[in-house]
Parts: C-alpha cells; structure tokens; sequence
C-alpha cells in the first residue's frame, strides 16, 4: 500500500467513524526533505498561506510542547468556541479557510522533526464541536491508523532509499554491483559490467572492453563463491547471537596483478531483521608493469566516457576532436581528463598513452 492509498483508506474509515467535513493532511515527504499540506476536498490555498498559517497556528507550540500526544482539538488549544472566534486566528486563517473545529489525529516518528503525519479532521463555523464521545471513537481506532501507517512509511521511506541508491550507483565512476541474499544482481552501473568482462576475458583481449548498450552483467564465478562464503559467515553469526556487520573479503584477479574486488555486507535500517545485501566494488592497487594485463586494469577503473576519451587522447587527438566525438564541451573533455590523470596515477597525455600502450 503506498501513502497516498492509505490515505483514502483512512479517509473512509474516519468518516464512518466521526462526522466531520473535510480532512485536511500535513504529512513528511522524504524525498523532498519537507512537510506538505494536501486538503482531501481538492481545496487549494494561494501562494505562501499555508506557510503563514503554520507560522501563526496556536496549536504548533501546543503541540511541540507535549510530544507524542495523538489527538488534539482547537478547543484544546484555545479553550471555548467564544474564545476561539474571538482570536486572530480565526480572523485570519480558519475563517476564510471555512472551519470552526477540529480534531488532530498525530502520528510520530523518532526522528528530530517528530511529527510524521497529522490527519484534521475539521467542521465548518456552523457545526458543533467533536463531543467526549467521537473523541474517544478516535482513540480507539487511532492504533489501527497507527500500526498500518508505519507499515506504509517504512515501506515509503525504504523505497525511497532504494531509488536514491539506483540512482547513485548509476552514476558512479567506481565499478560497483549489489547482490540480493540470493546473490542475484540487483543493480549495478556499465563501469561494473566494464570490469566483470575485464575480469572473466584476464584482459586477453582490449577490443572486447567495452560492453554493449543494455548488456547483461555475468558475476565472475569467484566472486558468487566469495559471496557466498560471506552469505555463510553471516548466518554462522545470526545463528550464535554474535551479529557482525563488518563481514569483508578480498578477492585478487588471478592473473592481472593488482586487480581486485572488494565485496562487503550492506544493511538497510529500516530491514534490521532482514538479510543483509552484498555489496561488489572493483578496486585496483598501482602497477608497475605495463602490457596487456595492466591496460586492461588501468581501463576498467575509468567509466565510460573516461575511457574513450583516455583511449582518443593516449592516440594524439585534440581536446576539440574528442569533444566533437563524445559530443560534450571542450571544458568538460579538459575536466574528464584530469580526472582520468587522477584515477590513473598519470600527470600528462605523455605518461597517458604509455600506460595504455
């Protein structure tokens, strides 16, 4: 279930529980890193009002000051009716918003922000305020709301997670594959696939470097078997109560020196009692040796574009004939190669071109 239909799951359900008008939602959006307002009713509000309403609601100190309180009304807040229609902001805000009353049902995370959720109920200037007894058909199903809310938050939140990790993993130079606790690939970006070919051909062959658009990842059998090892390790731990999270190995390709792979444990807080996922990054220590075998190395450290405008500057072109080529900027080929400087331990195009010799 996903945020927005637990929300008029819950819709329903409150409105066959207590009569009110509409609901008005103030829920945390991880993905953005900030609190939004939706009202149910498809009411919109203009520009910068529901920022000066927050700024001047009595009930968000009332609130801030009795954490993990769960429900709350205006009454609650300001006192009487007569007392609430006589304050400012009743003027300013719940008057022209068309509400008298409300009653405030608040979720709470463990989070330094505190409040998640907060579903309002509200009733309009010529209803009567929610009695003792509504109130407390709120409480009684107010657990329910709770424990199916943070299910769909963690869920939200894991997804969320996931997605940045997706989109992380995509983007980094670094040759980097996630396994799930199958040890099925679950993802990986085009430098990963680059060096798991690298890794199984032994770099035998530099024409087959390049993995085509879409290709499918093949982990290198070595590294399934260290996988599972790990796999094994973890479980042993689980099983006698002595959790490690800092299980490690590193495998050496067995022919080309210095190429290895570094597979670790990863964990995601909101899955404690889950599997962990394994996690495969591609590293390589400095070679002093040139040939087939180093050029290979050296290439697999570079992404994509890094390796062919290393392998177009290693052949003599100009800054503007590999920007022409890899169709970007001459500043960027300029940046892209003092990164490839950088990453292959080389100071020129000289130094370049014989390490890819």
């Amino acid at each position: 279930m996903t945020p927005d239909k637990f929300l008029q799951s819950a819709q329903g359900l409150l409105r066959a529980v207590v009569v009110h008008d509409r609901i008005t939602v103030v829920r945390w959006e991880p993905a953005l890193n900030l609190f939004s307002t939706t009202d149910l009713s498809g009411r919109e509000y203009p520009p910068g009002f529901v920022e000066r309403f927050f700024a001047a609601n009595p009930a968000v100190p009332y609130v801030a000051a009795r954490p993990g309180i769960k429900i709350v009304t205006m009454t609650m807040v300001l006192g009487s009716e007569a007392t609430i229609r006589a304050s400012s902001f009743y003027r300013n805000f719940m008057q022209p918003m068309d509400w008298l009353h409300c009653a405030g049902l608040f979720f709470w995370d463990k989070s330094p922000r505190g409040v998640e959720l907060v579903l309002n109920l509200l009733r309009s200037p010529d209803s009567s305020d929610f009695t003792r007894s509504e109130l407390d058909r709120l409480r009684q199903i107010y657990p329910h709301l709770e424990t199916a809310w943070r299910r769909v938050s963690r869920l939200a939140q894991e997804q969320v997670a996931q997605s940045g990790i997706e989109a992380v993993v995509s983007r980094l130079p670094v040759p980097l594959l996630v396994l799930d606790s199958q040890l099925q690939v679950t993802r990986h970006n085009k430098a990963a696939r680059d060096a798991s070919r690298i890794w199984e051909l032994g770099g035998k062959d530099s024409n087959l470097l390049k993995s085509a658009p879409g290709a499918t990842l093949s982990v290198p059998a070595e590294l399934l078997a260290a996988s599972a090892e790990i796999q094994k390790a973890w479980q042993r731990t689980v099983r006698e109560e002595r959790v490690s999270h800092r299980l490690e190995r590193i495998v050496e390709h067995p022919t080309i020196a210095g190429f290895r792979a570094v597979l670790r444990l990863g964990f995601s807080r909101l899955q404690q009692l889950q599997d962990p996922w394994l996690v495969i990054e591609y590293e390589r220590a400095p070679l002093p040796t040139l040939g087939a075998n180093a050029r290979a190395a050296a290439l697999a450290q570079l992404s994509e574009i890094e390796r062919e405008i290393a392998l177009r500057a290693a052949e003599g072109e100009s800054n503007q004939a590999i920007a022409t080529a890899v169709h970007r900027s001459v500043s960027t080929v300029k940046w892209e190669l003092h990164e490839i400087f950088q990453k292959l331990g080389v100071r020129n195009r000289t130094q370049l071109a014989a390490r890819l010799r």
